[in-house]
């Protein structure tokens, strides 16, 4: 998509105005990350995520997603093959960085 379509229909505004509903640090960098696809499969994909993402807020008003943050600390080292215990799991933020 040309910088001149991007900029008019002012996706940085956007994608500022979406990340500010963002609840994790990871979900923040993913939303200013975002670039608008002309690729059929991808924004069937996309369209796809949006209804799951509504068909559980149907099921549950709200998305137990606080307890996110440090997750990405874990997963960061998932690719090292490390085993986490489930004490790990229940805080990443304290477990994380000490335990692995």
């Amino acid at each position: 998509m040309k910088t001149q379509t991007i900029e008019t229909l002012q996706f940085d505004d956007v994608k500022r105005e979406v990340a500010s509903y963002a609840i994790s640090e990871i979900g923040m960098e993913k939303i200013h990350q975002l670039t608008p696809s002309c690729h059929k499969r991808q924004i069937d994909a996309w369209l796809n995520e949006v209804l799951e993402a509504k068909k559980l807020l149907r099921i549950s008003s709200s998305v137990p997603i606080h307890g996110l943050k440090g997750i990405q600390q874990l997963l960061n080292t998932l690719h090292k093959s490390i085993v986490l215990r489930p004490e790990q799991l229940m805080n990443p933020i304290l477990k994380s960085s000490r335990n692995l």
